[in-house]
């Protein structure tokens, strides 16, 4: 048994896994905390360890360290590892003595590859100035790290000490600096300043300071720590910590995922969602243990916006979304690769998700495999967003892939029949309540409401009434919730829209144990008339808006649930199957009884029911998807294919729904995209500037 209780052998098969990835710890040869702690950091650095295996690739028989850290990053992407390698190639003979993680951190760096270590690179110029002659002395150095002196009197401020670290001095009195000018000692003001600031800037907090007596001791300050820290003209965000704990003490980092913004903590081979989830509520954090502090810079332009080509703010939200999905950007782009003549949109949406990557774009190729004949017409999001998919590779689009089970149980005779039906998207009723409405009591409402149908019954040979009721069979990686907010008014004889407020949960447990985190919402505004689409999306720990062409941060503090009056799509993706049950839509004892009961049922009359395997198997373009056109009875009881319904009003704006509201466009003109085969891009920018001058979607 290891300390805390933990079994070694269990906990080696224990990672923490974020949104699909996993993650490993370090085995601690004897006191290598110092060593772990900045691997982790390395490894955690993505493009780091890309250029890392650029080198590898492009010098296969290199004598950097490099060879020895892709080793180690390969090893830990699959399981815990060990460091034994990285020791030898730094010549630490003896693993039992304590050292200092600053120097080991420098020692890595030196042994890397230039192609590699660069990013960590950075470049201070000193420049005296005599005060007699004015003219400036000049000599520079490079630097992997900024020393920060703590004060053991008092609280310590990091941008308090980058501000002292610049800080210009006068020097003069006994301390006169000689000038080869004058050829004499004179007063001189000496600046330092960044000439070339590294992409991660690492700031060493200088907590260990010699004492004649004890030899070294450690000071115990306690240091605010900004999340977004302004460094001469340069902005750089905190990426890692880490920490040196008590006094002789152990080393362990603190680490911001880059895949859900979270923090863990990287203790030896234990790796632990952090306690404290830090920069939530501030942007600043005390800490008493930091120790040396790990600053990515800040990539102002890596955001880019979709011109509107009319009425096209209901495919820009969308397509911001699936290329801010990672997985699914990454899945069209291996498919393309394999497939170079496809006939799926992957080609158009790779096109443009690279394009996007460099500066704003246009969507005319999305738009002409679409097939949208007239740019100037209002449609609707969630219609599109299905059209995509059932156009896109099974690779990709299975990442949005859901299943469901649906149930009817004869009246008569108590037969069960069974079916399943794909699904792109839940579309959830706004369900009033004395609390509002909410997507936790949509979701229950979808789940375990029974409604009654008519059917035929194969036992008792007639058309019986029957309850039905659907269950989740095939969790999506990512779990897309519709509002559905646009309505039938049968007195008026159109389609209206609900602004009620809505309460969105950040976190979602699905039945029976599946964790998701909000990423993203697409959001409507105004009505049907006059309406805007733009999306919200999660990326890297901070929220964006993608308004078109307009790309904005938003920094707020993130509670449990938030209302929105125009939230429309929800993008929830799967976190882990842990069975945490610290969300808003945690089950109650009764509900878990009732669940249980009914799982008992059906394993009992499961046998053979003729269901289709999950894996292979794609949501159909026409019954299968449970599009929000339709209202809740025609969606649950169509599931069953082997039997007649009654189909009623639909419930939200889709194509059908637009072409009976034809009064309502904003613009009577037709641009032709899709059909005319001839006109090129260029042509089509032209027709667009032309007439460009209203904006018709607001």
């Amino acid at each position: 048994m290891s300390r805390n209780g933990f079994d070694k052998k269990e906990a080696h098969f224990q990672p923490s896994e974020v949104s699909g990835v996993k993650y490993y710890g370090l085995v601690n040869q004897g006191a290598t905390g110092f060593l772990n702690s900045v691997l982790q950091v390395l490894y955690t650095t993505q493009v780091f360890r890309e250029r890392i295996t650029s080198h590898i690739r492009n010098d296969p028989e290199t004598k950097h360290i490099d060879r020895e850290l892709n080793d180690l990053f390969l090893k830990l992407e699959l399981n815990v590892a060990h460091t034994n390698n990285i020791t030898d190639k730094l010549e630490i003979s003896n693993v039992n003595v304590q050292r200092d993680a600053a120097e080991v951190y420098e020692k890595i760096l030196r042994q890397t590859s230039p192609e590699a270590s660069q990013m960590f690179r950075g470049k201070l110029t000193y420049r005296n100035t005599c005060q007699e002659c004015h003219v400036p002395t000049e000599s520079g150095s490079g630097f992997w790290l900024l020393p920060l002196s703590l004060s053991n009197n008092e609280d310590y401020s990091v941008e308090r000490g980058i501000l002292d670290f610049f800080h210009s001095s006068h020097i003069s009195g006994d301390d006169q600096m000689y000038c080869e000018t004058c050829d004499d000692k004179r007063d001189a003001v000496l600046e330092t300043e960044i000439t070339h600031p590294p992409e991660v800037l690492v700031l060493l907090l200088k907590c260990f300071d010699f004492d004649q007596t004890c030899k070294r001791y450690k000071t115990c300050s306690s240091v605010d720590v900004p999340m977004v820290l302004n460094v001469q003209n340069q902005t750089y965000e905190l990426h890692a910590i880490v920490e040196h704990k008590g006094g002789i003490g152990r080393y362990i980092a603190t680490i911001r995922s880059s895949y859900d913004g979270r923090w863990y903590t990287f203790d030896d081979r234990y790796v632990t969602l952090s306690r404290n989830q830090y920069f939530q509520y501030c942007l600043t954090e005390r800490f008493s243990s930091a120790y040396l502090l790990f600053y990515q810079k800040r990539k102002a332009a890596s955001y880019h916006g979709l011109l509107n080509l009319g009425a096209t703010c209901y495919l820009n939200c969308i397509l911001q979304v699936l290329f801010r999905t990672a997985a699914f950007r990454e899945r069209v782009n291996n498919y393309v690769q394999n497939n170079p003549g496809t006939e799926h949109i992957d080609h158009e949406l790779t096109d443009l998700f690279c394009e996007l990557e460099g500066h704003w774009t246009y969507t005319y190729k999305i738009v002409k495999k679409l097939k949208i004949d007239n740019v100037f017409e209002p449609r609707d999001a969630a219609e599109n967003y299905e059209k995509i998919l059932r156009q896109t590779s099974l690779e990709a689009s299975q990442i949005f892939h859901g299943e469901l089970e649906n149930i009817s149980k004869c009246l008569d005779c108590g037969e069960e029949y069974k079916s399943t039906a794909g699904f792109w998207h839940l579309p959830l009723s706004l369900v009033d309540s004395a609390d509002g409405y909410s997507v936790h009591r949509g979701l229950q409402d979808f789940f375990q409401r029974e409604r009654e149908v008519q059917m035929y019954c194969e036992e008792c040979f007639k058309t019986c009434n029957a309850h039905t009721y659907c269950s989740l069979k095939l969790c999506p990686e990512v779990l897309v919730l519709l509002m559905k907010r646009f309505e039938y008014d049968n007195r008026h004889k159109i389609f209206v829209k609900n602004n009620c407020a809505v309460e969105v949960p950040y976190s979602l447990l699905i039945q029976p144990s599946y964790m998701y985190e909000l990423y993203a919402c697409v959001e409507h505004y105004g009505d049907l008339a006059y309406g805007h689409y733009i999306s919200k999306i999660k990326d890297d720990g901070r929220w964006f808006f993608f308004n078109d062409l307009s790309v904005t941060s938003h920094i707020f503090e993130e509670k449990p649930t938030e209302k929105s009056e125009t939230a429309y799509l929800l993008f929830y993706r799967r976190k882990t199957d842990s069975f945490n049950r610290d969300v808003s839509t945690a089950r109650t004892p009764q509900e878990e009884h009732a669940i249980a009961e009914q799982n008992t049922k059906d394993n009992e009359k499961d046998g053979e029911d003729g269901t289709q395997d999950n894996n292979e198997k794609r949501p159909d373009d026409h019954e299968g998807s449970p599009h929000g056109g339709i209202s809740e009875n025609r969606y649950m009881d169509h599931l069953d294919q082997q039997f007649d319904q009654h189909h009623e009003e639909g419930s939200y704006i889709g194509a059908q729904a637009l072409a009976e509201v034809e009064n309502i466009r904003a613009c009577e003109s037709l641009m032709d995209i899709g059909n005319d085969q001839d006109d090129d891009e260029d042509r089509c920018a032209a027709r667009v500037e032309q007439r460009g001058t209203e904006n018709f979607d607001q």
